[in-house]
């Protein structure tokens, strides 16, 4: 009877280790991996290089940009299209600085045409949308600087 008595306290302190391992194991799942998680937040992206046109660096560029206004310390100083558009012209040197300067140039008048609307008391029109969508002034960037024979 003693053995018997002994045998089920075994059992029974088994059962309850292999439970409060489960539940620790559930525990450790359900929170994630915090470690990995405080790595991604700790990672600092540099500021991509200016693009000076050349057709080989294009996408390189405009990654990198993708890149760098995602990572969680940028991301909120660049909320819209519009922000991110206007870092990517100032980051554009030689032809591609040519290129820029249209859009710079439709950023300063369609500044003037809303205070003048303003002062007007009527409605300001909406701004061109590949300076204010990104993917619309990707698409655009890489038509027009983007290697024709890339994939």
């Amino acid at each position: 009877m003693v053995q018997l008595h002994a045998a089920m306290a075994v059992a029974l302190n088994a059962q309850a280790a292999m439970a409060a391992a489960a539940a620790v194991a559930g525990a450790q799942a359900a929170a994630g991996p915090p470690a990995a998680a405080a790595a991604v937040n700790n990672i600092k992206i540099k500021q991509p290089e200016g693009f000076d046109g050349t057709r080989s660096d294009a996408r390189r560029f405009i990654e990198s940009m993708e890149l760098y206004l995602g990572e969680v310390r940028v991301a909120p100083s660049f909320p819209d299209g519009q922000s991110k558009i206007r870092l990517a012209l100032s980051l554009m040197t030689g032809m591609a600085a040519n290129w820029a300067g249209a859009l710079k140039r439709e950023y300063l008048a369609h500044a003037q045409v809303v205070a003048a609307a303003a002062a007007g008391g009527q409605p300001a029109p909406a701004l061109d949308n590949r300076c204010t969508d990104w993917t619309t002034f990707r698409n655009e960037f890489l038509v027009t600087f983007g290697d024709p024979d890339e994939n």
